[in-house]
């Protein structure tokens, strides 16, 4: 008798949901909306690609040498790097530079994304 009940158990916790993992896929805007991007896999990381921007990025992504800011990928290979972190490179298209790039998973609907010409030194954040 004692066989069975561990067996129902084990088939209870077997079907219980699993938690799902944190992610920061999805579309995303910057605090003044004035960018959007949408993260989603690449290869086996993710990145990130503007779907929209206003005239004001557009003009100054065009300024520092970004034809079309539209349709860039500005987040390339963003791998996990602890819970609810992620890090890559990040392609900053107004001064045409690519530099090292940390993503924060806030809460479900925030992320902050912090830019840094080299790991941790000379830094700038966006939530």
């Amino acid at each position: 008798m004692i066989h069975v009940i561990l067996t129902l158990q084990a088939a209870a916790q077997a079907a219980a949901p699993v938690p799902a993992l944190p992610t920061i896929e999805g579309q995303w805007h910057n605090l003044t909306s004035s960018v959007e991007v949408r993260i989603g896999p690449c290869a086996k990381a993710l990145c990130g690609w503007a779907t929209r921007a206003s005239p004001g990025a557009g003009a100054a992504a065009k300024n520092g040498g970004t034809p079309e800011l539209v349709g860039t990928e500005l987040l390339r290979d963003v791998t996990p790097s602890g819970k609810g972190r992620w890090s890559g490179t990040l392609f900053v298209p107004d001064r045409d530079i690519t530099v090292w790039a940390s993503v924060a998973l806030a809460d479900a609907g925030t992320i902050t994304m912090r830019g840094c010409l080299v790991p941790n030194f000379i830094c700038k954040s966006q939530t």
